[in-house]
């Protein structure tokens, strides 16, 4: 956008803790646009805890949706863990308060009857810490929710020898069965080395948002700039691959699609652009 646009629109791409915090930033008017992983998208809008108090997030618009974002279980060299079933009285890590990681992976815990005094240990950190913790031994797995590849995933596995774990089970099957928001997935094989086999999980969608209080200009420009820089997205940043302007328009999306988004993505697909 910034490099199409210069001089008549900018974006400025801000790091935030994550998809609740990037929620309530949309909805008090600090933010223009936030990226929210799929389930936090439906739960807010809807109003469903945790967001019953603050009432449903009516004046949510989608925008797009981007890539998958993976149930990611990586445990470390030295660990017996061999999949989600296992992790009951381990030391992991499960992301920061407030972030959207950890309200999926609380949510994870709490569908397979565990609570936080259920482990040896618990961290509460960033993704570089917990990786960082992850080799240095301090913990056994660490629980992401991130798309793929993945740089510091890639990292703990080239470093210190970390892998990947499935992340199944009945419990978890009962919990996502209703494939709104959280669909069944998996991490193709070889995309880490020595990753040999497909590894079995969930993912939510990376969904970017708005308002109803939204530009329409800004909007418009935001999908057409973005479908028709696909293919050097896709090299530039490869868990971008494989977006197809039809998915991007409704994977995931609960809140309605913002009208000039829809326009936009309509000019996309009769041009056959993207």
């Amino acid at each position: 956008v910034n490099r199409r646009e210069e001089g008549e629109l900018r974006c400025s791409p801000d790091p935030t803790p994550g998809s609740i915090y990037n929620l309530a930033g949309l909805e008090r008017g600090d933010l223009d646009f936030a990226l929210v992983q799929s389930d936090w998208q439906r739960l807010a809008y809807e109003g469903a805890p945790p967001f019953q108090d603050a009432g449903a997030f009516s004046e949510m618009r989608s925008v797009m949706a981007l890539y998958p974002e993976y149930l990611s279980i990586l445990v470390s060299a030295e660990s017996e863990l061999e999949s989600s079933q296992d992790i009951l009285g381990a030391r992991i890590e499960i992301g920061e308060p407030g972030s959207g990681r950890r309200a999926t992976i609380d949510r994870m815990l709490a569908g397979m009857g565990l609570g936080l005094e259920d482990f040896d240990l618990i961290e509460e950190l960033p993704i570089g810490g917990a990786i960082e913790a992850l080799c240095d031994g301090r913990i056994d797995a660490t629980v992401l929710v991130i798309g793929h590849p993945n740089r510091a995933v890639d990292q703990a596995i080239r470093d210190c020898d970390a892998r990947l774990v499935p992340a199944r089970g009945p419990l978890l099957d009962t919990l996502f069965a209703e494939g709104l928001d959280v669909t069944r997935a998996t991490i193709a094989a070889r995309t880490y080395p020595d990753q040999e086999r497909a590894i079995p999980t969930y993912a939510v969608t990376a969904t970017l948002v708005t308002t109803t209080r939204a530009d329409d200009g800004a909007v418009t420009a935001l999908v057409q700039d973005t479908l028709s820089s696909l293919r050097l997205l896709a090299v530039r940043a490869p868990v971008l691959q494989g977006l197809e302007p039809e998915a991007m328009r409704s994977r995931g999306l609960t809140a309605p699609l913002h009208p000039a988004a829809e326009a936009a993505f309509e000019a996309a697909v009769s041009q056959g652009d993207g």
